[in-house]
């Protein structure tokens, strides 16, 4: 307007302005600043957000990998119980087949619960991640502008950078974790009784038959 460089700030009015702009009416009573001094005084104020942005970031990338990691350690066990649960329901064949589809059942189930957890996480994650990353570009990319253009909207963007709010994931839930225990514990008390029903079984044939079934051990493969 006055075609002079913009060599102040006006802190009332959040503008670099010029010489005439500080001598007018419009900015007398107000607080006026050198640019570069404005400039450097905000740049500090944006570099400390960068930082808790990053760290922020960091913290983001750190809940991913932790949670991928745990959903797969708890869906190896969920697969080693069913290995063991399938192994014993073979031996037994069809008049146990319906306790077998039960409990395979249950851990399709687990293994839904902790699949839909760990999806949700990511994609929250990855979300928070993608934002992080373009304001924390957006931010960068700022310092690098002369000041004057620089300091054109630092406010809006210093009130965005506070008002980002880390939001903590999901983590796996202590019933979840309870419900995996609690299937490890289930599968050890069938695998127990059902080698004690094999052991009992072969003991009453051998009392009734009056001999050791040395002679019909090929019929173990149903059991072993």
């Amino acid at each position: 307007e006055h075609q002079e460089t913009l060599k102040l700030f006006c802190e009332e009015d959040q503008t670099p302005i010029c010489v005439v702009c500080d001598r007018s009416g419009a900015h007398r009573a107000h607080t006026v600043v050198p640019i570069q001094e404005a400039a450097q005084e905000y740049k500090e104020k944006i570099q400390a957000h960068l930082k808790t942005l990053r760290e922020e970031r960091e913290k983001l990338l750190g809940f991913k990998v932790t949670g991928e990691k745990r959903s797969q350690e708890y869906l190896k066990q969920t697969e080693t119980e069913r290995q063991k649960i399938v192994s014993e329901f073979q031996q037994l064949q069809q008049f146990l087949e319906e306790q077998e589809r039960l409990l395979l059942t249950q851990l399709e189930k687990l293994d839904e619960e902790i699949m839909k957890i760990q999806n949700e996480n990511i994609t929250k994650l990855s979300e928070e991640i993608f934002h992080l990353s373009e304001l924390i570009s957006e931010l960068e990319g700022m310092c690098q502008k002369p000041a004057s253009e620089f300091l054109q909207d630092v406010k809006s963007t210093l009130s965005r950078c506070e008002k980002r709010k880390f939001q903590q994931p999901e983590e796996i839930s202590p019933e979840l974790e309870e419900q995996v225990r609690d299937f490890s514990q289930k599968t050890i008390v069938l695998l127990a009784t059902l080698r004690k029903c094999k052991d009992t079984l072969l003991s009453a044939l051998e009392t009734q038959i009056g001999e050791p079934l040395g002679a019909h051990r090929q019929g173990e493969f149903f059991f072993e």
